[in-house]
């Protein structure tokens, strides 16, 4: 998963903090290239153009506050709750956390999308029919990427639920998605290409 978080709270949260200049380092980085993507495709000179200009421009708005600024303004439009934006807090909260931690040392080699998506549907952050409800409190936190060394005993990833059978079940996904391997493995690029034209 980009980012951390999978649940409708948790990726909230994620990216309110991520538009503060405190989201992982993966997610800021996708939003820096393609924010400056869209900047470039609107060619308003130099300044748009530049691809070191663009970046510095686009870390400006995130770490003075200007990014979380434009995001409030976008929730007050929509006629959203602002007390949620600036205390995350107060978004639906789970009943049960349970931290999961790497059994072994070594360098992560699959973190597998759909055994983390499987988890979050088990606890409810999805539907399996159109008539589900979604609960947004609950969801998964993934603290690990592919290429990262862990130690055994590290926090890999933290489930959040508000049955503790759904919690179970979830965590048996998540296990199978995170696989440690004792030999180095390269990190995944968040870009494989770009096509423009």
């Amino acid at each position: 998963p980009l980012g951390n978080a999978v649940g409708n709270a948790l990726e909230v949260k994620e990216s309110i903090e991520t538009l503060c200049g405190n989201g992982p380092a993966d997610l800021v980085e996708h939003c820096l290239v393609i924010a400056g993507y869209m900047l470039r495709l609107a060619g308003r000179g130099e300044r748009w153009t530049n691809e070191d200009q663009v970046r510095e421009l686009l870390m400006e708005k995130l770490n003075n506050g200007e990014a979380f600024e434009r995001f409030r303004e976008m929730v007050s439009t929509q006629g959203g709750d602002l007390s949620m934006v600036d205390d995350p807090s107060l978004l639906p909260q789970a009943k049960f956390q349970k931290t999961l931690h790497a059994s072994e040392t070594g360098s992560v080699s699959q973190v597998a999308a759909d055994h983390v998506a499987q988890a979050a549907l088990i606890l409810g952050a999805g539907r399996m029919r159109k008539e589900d409800a979604i609960d947004h409190a609950v969801g998964v936190e993934v603290f690990v990427h592919v290429g990262d060394a862990v130690q055994q005993g590290q926090e890999i990833a933290r489930i959040y639920a508000n049955d503790e059978t759904t919690l179970q079940d979830a965590q048996q996904e998540v296990l199978k998605a995170i696989q440690i391997n004792n030999e180095a493995v390269d990190a995944l690029p968040l870009f494989y290409g770009v096509i423009e034209g």
